[in-house]
C-alpha cells in the first residue's frame, strides 16, 4: 500500500494522473470494433495551485469509437461534457496525445478489461505507471468485501450518478481515487506523513473529490427554470391551436403517455 501511493504521490506533486475506463464493446480476439473509452485528468497544477471552481478540476472525455451511432444512449448519459466520436484509425494517435507528458500515472478500477483493449489498440502501456484502485481499497477503508465502484464511492462520500458510461466512470475512478489517498494520509500518524501529504494538498484533494457533480437530464428537467421553459413552450402551443398531449402532461409533472388507455 505505501509503495503505491508512493507511486501516486509523484503525480501528486509533478505529473498527471489519468483515469481509463472502457465499456460497449464490439470485438474479437485481435481486433476492437467499435467501443466507449472514458478518459478522465487531472494534474500536478489542479493539486497544488487549486481554483474556485473544483469541478473543472477534473479533464473528462468520452470517446465514441467505431460509429457515432453505437451505443448513443449511454454516451448521452455523460455529465462532464459532449461525448466525441472518434473514427477506429485514429484512436490510438488520439488517446496517445491525452496521455503524453511527464510521470503520467494511469489508474483503474478493475483495469484487466481496459488494458487488454489498450494494448490491442497499439497503446504502448509500459511507459506510464499503473495504479487499480481496487488493491487500495485494503488500508484506508473497511475490508468487508471486494468493492464495486458504486460501492466505493459510497463509502468514500463521492457524489455520483449515471455510472456503467465510460466517461462518467473514469471521472468518478479519479475521485475515488483522490480521496483514497486522503483517507491514507489522514490515517498516518504526523510525524509519519508522507512528504506529499501537505495539509493543503489534502483538502484540496477531498474538496475536488467530494465536489458537486452535475445534474443528470433528468434532474435537469425538475429545476424551476427547465420548468418554466416547458410552460412557455406549452402556452405558445395552445396559441396556434393546441397542445400535443406527451407536452402537456409533461407540463402537469406527469409521466408522457401515462393517462393512455
Amino acid at each position: 500500500m505505501d509503495g503505491i501511493i508512493s507511486e501516486c504521490a509523484i503525480s501528486f506533486r509533478t505529473g498527471k494522473l489519468v483515469a481509463v475506463d472502457i465499456d460497449s464493446l464490439q470485438e474479437d480476439k485481435n481486433t476492437v470494433y467499435q467501443a466507449h473509452i472514458g478518459i478522465s485528468i487531472i494534474d500536478a497544477q489542479s493539486l497544488l495551485h487549486p481554483s474556485l471552481d473544483n469541478l473543472a478540476a477534473i479533464e473528462s472525455h468520452h470517446l465514441v469509437v467505431g460509429s457515432p451511432k453505437f451505443e448513443r444512449i449511454k454516451a448521452n448519459r455523460f455529465l462532464f461534457g459532449d461525448w466525441e466520436n472518434i473514427p477506429r484509425p485514429a484512436i490510438k494517435q488520439h488517446i496517445n496525445e491525452i496521455l503524453q507528458g511527464p510521470e503520467t500515472t494511469l489508474v483503474f478500477h478493475e483495469g484487466g478489461r481496459e488494458i487488454s483493449v489498450l494494448e490491442r489498440l497499439d497503446i504502448q502501456l509500459s511507459q506510464y505507471r499503473v495504479i487499480d484502485t481496487t488493491t487500495l481499497v485494503r488500508s484506508p477503508v473497511p475490508p468487508r468485501y471486494k468493492y464495486s465502484l458504486e460501492a466505493l464511492l459510497q463509502e468514500l462520500g463521492i457524489p455520483f450518478a449515471n455510472l456503467h458510461s465510460a466517461g462518467n466512470d473514469a471521472h468518478f475512478i479519479l475521485r475515488a481515487l483522490l480521496m483514497l489517498a486522503v483517507r491514507y494520509a489522514e490515517g498516518q500518524q504526523e510525524a509519519n506523513l508522507p512528504d506529499w501529504a501537505h495539509p493543503d494538498l489534502v483538502q484540496t484533494a477531498r474538496e475536488i473529490s467530494q465536489a458537486p457533480r452535475p445534474l443528470t437530464k433528468a434532474e435537469k428537467m425538475e429545476t424551476p427554470e427547465a420548468k418554466r421553459k416547458l410552460r412557455k413552450k406549452m402556452n405558445k402551443k395552445k396559441k396556434r391551436g393546441g397542445v400535443p398531449a406527451a407536452v402537456a402532461e409533461e407540463a402537469r409533472g406527469e409521466a408522457p403517455g401515462a393517462n393512455t388507455p
